[in-house]
Formats: structure tokens, C-alpha cells, sequence
């Protein structure tokens, strides 16, 4: 009866124990900065746990703390943010390595679209993740084809590119490359519009394509008496107005041949 006894404790133990170890699931695993993984946790973690999990590509783990549900992992080498990572589990499981935390670490007190820098076009456009950017110019805005240059990373995620302020540039636009997979949009086979454009041109497609316009470094526009209103942000009421349809509606009470157009 003691030997009875005895298995009947040995198989408990061994019941609760593995409904230890199987309840213990993983709900996130996060890219908090260039050396530190935060994995969101449910269940209780094995003791061994970062023992028994890799990091894909190798990435060496060299400590792990448990703080508020979150594991927190530490490597000694640093992630690259144009590679996908994945942790690897004991029974070969691999959980994505979603970036987070580590883009907030880059920022740029550089400007961002295009800007007259010393005699020279300056192009730059925030894109950590990518692979490769290249700058596309254009003759008309209506091209299918153009001049297309690579653009070179600075240590913040910025692609940059110079020019001289004479060449004959009207329009532009970017290809970017980046990690491929589940999630990502990467397409080197679109040229989007700079997100920082004063002035873009598009198309009526699903693919929304389009090009930046590269305006005059000044303007010789004459603003003649008119001035600024210093009005409170909070009083102020603004309406989005398209010309033509502002112009052309008889409560503007403008002449019929400036009706819909920019004079009007």
C-alpha cells in the first residue's frame, strides 16, 4: 500500500509540474532597443528558460530578468533593423522579434524632404528599416521612367542625397527596400512621393502613385498690403476649400470669366 501510496505522489507531482510548464505562454516578443528583447508573458516561465531559447540570426543572450510579467532578454551584440529576428524555442516554435522601443531611440535634427543647403539640393528621408533607397528624378510628372541615384544612411535611419541647386530638377519620388515577410510593404517597385513634400502630384490608381514637386528656392510672390493676423489658436475656425468650387459659387460675386480659377 506505502509503494502505492508513493507512485500515487510521484505522478502528482509530475501532473503539476508539467501543468507548470505548459501554461506558460508567450504573447510578444519585442525589440526594446539595439541589445534588449521584452517578451509579454502569461503562465510561469521555466527556470532555464533563456537556456533553452535562441535568438535567429545568432545573437548572443548573456542575461535575462523577470520584471512585472516582462522577461527581458540582453545580447551583446547588437540588432540590425533592416533584418528580421525570431526567438527559437526548445521545440522549435519561432516567435517574431517585433521592432518597438528601438525606433524611438533614432531621431534627426536634420530637415527632412528637400532643402537648399549651401549652393546644393539636400534630399533626406526617415527610413531605418530599409535596405536600400534610391532617389528617382523626373522631367515631367506624368513619366514612367527616370533618373534614378542611391541615397547613403547616416547612423540615425536618415538617406540622404546632394545636388547642385542649377540642374534641371521638376519632380521626384523614392524606391525603398526593406525586410520582406508577413506584415512588411516593402515595394521597390512603387516610387512614392517624399512624406515631407510642400507639393506632390498623383494619379487616380489604386497604387496611389506619385511625385514630389521641387519648387523655386524663393518665392517672388508679392503678398502687397495684406499681413498677419495674430488670432488665439482657439478661436480660430478653419475650412478646407477647394479654388474652382470656392470661385464659381455666385456667393463669391466675382466676374464670370474668373470663375474657378486662381484669379478669381
Amino acid at each position: 500500500m506505502k509503494k502505492l501510496n508513493s507512485i500515487y505522489f510521484i505522478l502528482v507531482l509530475i501532473f503539476v509540474s508539467s501543468c507548470t510548464r505548459s501554461d506558460f505562454l508567450i504573447k510578444n516578443a519585442l525589440l526594446q532597443s539595439s541589445n534588449v528583447v521584452e517578451i509579454q508573458f502569461s503562465g510561469t516561465p521555466a527556470a532555464d528558460f533563456t537556456k533553452t531559447v535562441q535568438i535567429e540570426p545568432a545573437v548572443k543572450i548573456v542575461s535575462s530578468t523577470v520584471e512585472n510579467g516582462i522577461l527581458k532578454i540582453n545580447t551583446s551584440e547588437k540588432f540590425l533593423l533592416d533584418q528580421h529576428y525570431y526567438l527559437v524555442l526548445k521545440n522549435g516554435e519561432k516567435i517574431f522579434i517585433r521592432p518597438d522601443g528601438i525606433l524611438d531611440e533614432l531621431y534627426s535634427d536634420k530637415p527632412m524632404g528637400y532643402s537648399y543647403e549651401n549652393n546644393r539640393l539636400a534630399f533626406r528621408v526617415f527610413a531605418p528599416r530599409a535596405k536600400w533607397v534610391k532617389i528617382v528624378f523626373y522631367d515631367q510628372h506624368d513619366a514612367n521612367t527616370g533618373e534614378e541615384m542611391k541615397m547613403t544612411k547616416d547612423q540615425d535611419g536618415v538617406w540622404e542625397f546632394f545636388s547642385e541647386v542649377n540642374k534641371n530638377l521638376n519632380f521626384y519620388g523614392y524606391r525603398v527596400w526593406g525586410p520582406q515577410g508577413n506584415g512588411e510593404v516593402f515595394d521597390s517597385t512603387v516610387v512614392i512621393a517624399d512624406p515631407f513634400s510642400p507639393a506632390a502630384v498623383s494619379m487616380n490608381h489604386f497604387t496611389h502613385p506619385a511625385k514630389t514637386l521641387i519648387l523655386p528656392e524663393k518665392s517672388n510672390f508679392k503678398w502687397g498690403k495684406d499681413t498677419f493676423t495674430d488670432i488665439d489658436q482657439r478661436d480660430l475656425i478653419i475650412y478646407e476649400m477647394h479654388v474652382r468650387d470656392l470661385t464659381a459659387h455666385p456667393s463669391a460675386q466675382i466676374p464670370e470669366k474668373l470663375k474657378g480659377s486662381y484669379k478669381g
